[in-house]
């Protein structure tokens, strides 16, 4: 990304150009633009207000334009789509579209666990159960999100680890907590 708004997509590999095209200005950054598939989403000011666009790869070509509510938005690939969290709740959108293919509007409450994954698996997020003492483990993908297990009471600090969750207790014993398949 060039200070005068030209971005031009290199090959990691060889350096070798293989796209250009001019992007707004946005704040740039680890977690925007996302690359899903042939596609980039970008989230950016336009006029007054927000919106997220989608582009082409490698050619950069705009494809569409979304607004968004104004605050925090978090944008996070999810099983071939781009899913966002703000303070209405989390949805996602085909990159190639812009279409919402699903909304979740409690979803801003569940926070979703750090640690590593791939673009084609789920987010996995973990909210307060209704007792207010245990924890739920969902994930949030391409038909939206399922809650797939209760955490005890006490566990805390989870991160994601290969195939699943490794939590601390309230004595600070580790534990391993699988996930089921996508």
């Amino acid at each position: 990304m060039q200070d005068d708004g030209l971005a031009r997509l290199l090959d990691a590999r060889d350096g070798t150009e293989r796209g250009r095209g001019q992007l707004p200005p946005a704040d740039y950054g680890p977690d925007n633009p996302q690359v899903v598939g042939a596609h980039l989403v970008l989230r950016h000011p336009s006029g007054g207000a927000m919106a997220v666009t989608g582009y082409d790869l490698p050619g950069l070509a705009r494809r569409w334009q979304v607004p968004v509510q104004p605050g925090e938005l978090i944008l996070r690939p999810c099983q071939g789509l781009i899913c966002g969290q703000d303070e209405q709740g989390r949805w996602a959108i085909d990159p190639g579209t812009g279409v919402r293919v699903w909304t979740w509007p409690a979803g801003a409450r569940w926070r979703t666990v750090a640690g590593p994954r791939a673009a084609a698996e789920p987010l996995v997020v973990l909210g307060m159960a209704a007792d207010g003492r245990r924890s739920l483990i969902a994930t949030v993908g391409r038909d939206g999100h399922r809650v797939s297990a209760v955490l005890p009471a006490g566990v805390t600090d989870c991160r994601r680890v290969g195939a699943g969750l490794i939590c601390r207790d309230g004595t600070a014993r580790v534990t391993f907590w699988p996930l089921e398949g996508p």
